[in-house]
């Protein structure tokens, strides 16, 4: 039986919001630590009985993009950029829409910059904004804006502020409330990358230009990584950082300036929470090292985690693609400041004959909230070819 097609981003009938409440991609809603402390448990659910996630198969016809940008707006998904094959310094400059509402991909357009490695953040729900990335010769810092509502790329606005001679590619951004975001990545030269990392605000628009700004904010290098707001003050940077012993490197960083955009994340507050049958995972089980993978905030401190690739220098094999589902929950008294958790799938039943018994391997690929869950897609997948699927994770009922 066909999944009835969902509701968008933010503007979700009431009838559909007992379904739209599962994560939020880069920005997590503040609400519930207004409420409750860091890391206080969360508050009790009033209307969900989910205890399981499941994962199902949206549609195998979707843009071949690995290290592509991805964001939401306007009730869409909307993908720009990536490589086809693996190690291309040929990437795209075509800009896809997802439709929620039809479970289908269009080519909005083809005429835009050429980048990979690169990210995006919105602005007013309307302007895309790509930021730094690979253009096939060298790293970038500039910032190129897409109307979504005129479906047109805007003339380059000017960015100032970044360090001469240097540019990023594999970095993250975080919005912040207001008109900016949070870049963090190394600050590769142009054609080289550079061991340290660096945190910058990136304010202003594609009317008024926009400007970087390097903070004196300590955080180790990383490429490759995902940095994901936990509450309105403080982010987790996860990955993105080769480890001896093989374990994930993740790190907290405490903002202090501003406050995250974390509005959307307020319906997520208690799903991860109520997930059953998980597992702890430590020694031999615990989370590997990894890179290129996907992280997921929902509004109560927690992040889900999804595949990557790990690192072929440290031992035989690490560098395969990963598939697992891994949920992380803050806990002051474990190194780290929290503890990682499986995050089991429902199988297949004689109701719902279309869920996933296992997550796909897949590296490089976006994952953003998308009315009834959280949308898998691009990147590669297994044998280092590029992926076409698009995959929802989203709550059931046991």
């Amino acid at each position: 039986m066909r999944r009835q097609p969902f509701e968008g981003f933010g503007g979700a009938r009431a009838a559909d919001r007992l379904i739209a409440d599962l994560l939020i991609a880069f920005a997590c809603a503040s609400s519930c630590h207004d409420a409750y402390n860091y890391y206080s448990p969360p508050p009790p659910s009033d209307h969900h009985s989910c205890a399981m996630l499941a994962l199902q198969l949206v549609t195998n016809r979707s843009p071949k993009a690995a290290h592509a940008a991805a964001v939401a707006a306007n009730g869409r998904v909307y993908l720009h950029g990536g490589i086809h094959v693996k190690d291309s310094d040929n990437p795209s400059s075509a800009l896809w829409r997802f439709d929620p509402n039809t479970d289908s991909w269009t080519l909005l357009n083809a005429d835009g910059p050429r980048l990979s490695h690169h990210v995006a953040f919105v602005q007013d729900d309307r302007f895309l904004n790509f930021v730094g990335g690979w253009d096939g010769s060298a790293r970038t810092s500039s910032v190129h804006t897409f109307d979504s509502k005129h479906e047109t790329w805007l003339p380059m606005a000017p960015a100032s502020g970044f360090p001469v001679g240097g540019g990023l590619s594999s970095h993250s951004v975080t919005p912040m409330t207001g008109e900016g975001a949070l870049v963090i990545g190394r600050l590769g030269g142009l054609r080289t990358q550079r061991r340290t990392s660096a945190v910058l605000s990136l304010t202003g628009d594609h009317r008024r230009g926009f400007r970087f700004k390097v903070h004196e904010i300590p955080v180790a290098s990383r490429s490759g990584h995902t940095a994901v707001a936990v509450n309105a003050t403080r982010a987790l940077v996860i990955g993105g950082r080769s480890d001896p012993h093989n374990a994930i490197s993740i790190e907290e960083l405490k903002l202090p300036f501003g406050r995250f955009d974390t509005t959307l994340n307020a319906h997520t507050c208690n799903l991860l929470g109520t997930i059953k049958n998980t597992t702890e995972l430590t020694g031999r089980q615990r989370i590997a090292g990894r890179r290129y993978h996907v992280a997921v905030a929902d509004a109560c401190g927690r992040v889900l985690m999804h595949g990557g690739e790990g690192y072929e220098h440290l031992l035989p094999n690490t560098a395969e693609m990963r598939a697992d589902l891994a949920v992380w929950q803050a806990s002051p008294k474990r190194d780290g400041g929290g503890v990682w958790f499986d995050a089991p799938l429902r199988s297949t039943t004689v109701s719902s004959p279309s869920l996933l018994a296992r997550s796909p391997k897949l590296s490089a690929h976006c994952g953003l909230a998308a009315g009834g869950g959280v949308l898998l897609f691009g990147g590669f997948k297994e044998g280092w070819r590029a992926s076409k699927a698009t995959f929802l994770l989203r709550p059931v009922e046991e």
